[in-house]
Order: C-alpha cells, then structure tokens, then sequence
C-alpha cells in the first residue's frame, strides 16, 4: 500500500456503508497508528520539538488525502451532507437554548443577553 503523499486510492464512497467504513481501511488505521505512536513517544519521552511537530502534520496530510480519494461528491454524498447539516444546525440551536436558560442559575443572575 502505497503511502506517500502523492499515493492516490481509486476508491468512490459508494463502495462504503457508512462513513465510518472510510476510517476502518488499512491504509488509515496504518496512517493513524502511526500518528498514535508517534505521539506517544513525544509524551512519554518529553520530546516536545518541530521535528516531532512536524512529523505528525505530515501524517494528518497523508490521512486527509487518503480519506479525501475515497470520497466522491456525487447526489447522494451532497444529500448525506446537506441532511448531517441541517441536524447539526437544530442542534447548535438546542445547545444555545439551554446554555441562556442554564446561565442564569449558574452565575445567580436572573437575565442572559
């Protein structure tokens, strides 16, 4: 499996049944397992250093291109998308509704603007 950052996979979304599929590839369980080590290393050594720093962006780059192959925006991926929209719209509606009628009784105040 080809991971460089020029490495392109010929795979459509429709080849998957959800999105979580994308993220269950060798490719980037590969990629991520990587990161993850990598990661580790620097915090339990302490090597807090750009190469490090650098060394992870580079793999996030790797993971982003190789997901970003795998999905083709066809109908029915902008159908998916327009509808994960619109519920996280109604939820970030609910979040700011409870977070004004929450505040008042958390900093004793009687008002939220």
């Amino acid at each position: 499996m080809c991971f460089s950052l020029h490495c392109r996979l010929k795979i459509k979304y429709n080849d998957y049944d959800s999105t979580r599929d994308f993220f269950d590839t060798t490719a980037v369980r590969s990629v991520e397992e990587q990161i993850l080590s990598l990661y580790h290393e620097t915090e339990r050594n302490h090597w807090y250093n750009d190469e490090n720093k650098k060394a992870i962006k580079s793999f996030l780059e790797v993971r982003k291109q190789i997901l970003d192959s795998m999905f083709v925006m066809d109908e029915h991926s902008k159908q998916l998308l327009a509808e994960f929209n619109e519920a996280m719209k109604q939820q970030m509606a609910e979040m700011r509704k409870r977070a004004i009628l929450t505040q008042p009784r958390v900093s004793g105040t009687s008002t939220f603007s």
